[in-house]
């Protein structure tokens, strides 16, 4: 037997075991803009210098963050777990081209490195 509640509960009573379940009703995704303008990640606080406008998207059941500048672009089945990719792969350029000395790095990669300091205020140690 199925009977809707006042409440917005369903009662399911198969088997003899009375089961509630709470009605879906936004099940719409997460798609406010995502424009971090500091975040912290693996122990460094970023502190940007203008609002990273990012593109959100969601799509046969993932959500998709992506970035041109910088050419970033994740994905993940929850809206955290793609935001915290995010700040993943933006530390890890930080790490692999901001911190890296020019010699040791191509043309391309030290005009990716251009673009990413000019976005960065400040980096700070957490703690």
């Amino acid at each position: 037997a199925r009977e809707v509640r006042e409440d917005g509960l369903v009662s399911l009573q198969p088997y003899k075991t009375k089961i509630m379940l709470k009605k879906l009703e936004n099940t719409a995704p997460e798609l406010h803009p995502f424009r971090p303008d500091i975040f912290r990640y693996n122990g460094k606080i970023f502190l940007l210098k203008d609002r990273l406008e990012c593109d959100i998207e969601y799509k046969d059941n993932f959500y998709f963050i992506k970035y041109k500048p910088l050419e970033i672009s994740v994905w993940s089945a929850t809206r955290d777990e793609v935001e915290d990719a995010f700040y993943f792969s933006f530390y890890s350029l930080y790490e692999d081209f901001v911190l890296e000395d020019d010699k040791n790095l191509s043309t391309k990669a030290i005009a990716l490195k251009g673009r990413l300091k000019k976005l960065i205020n400040k980096v700070l140690d957490e703690g």
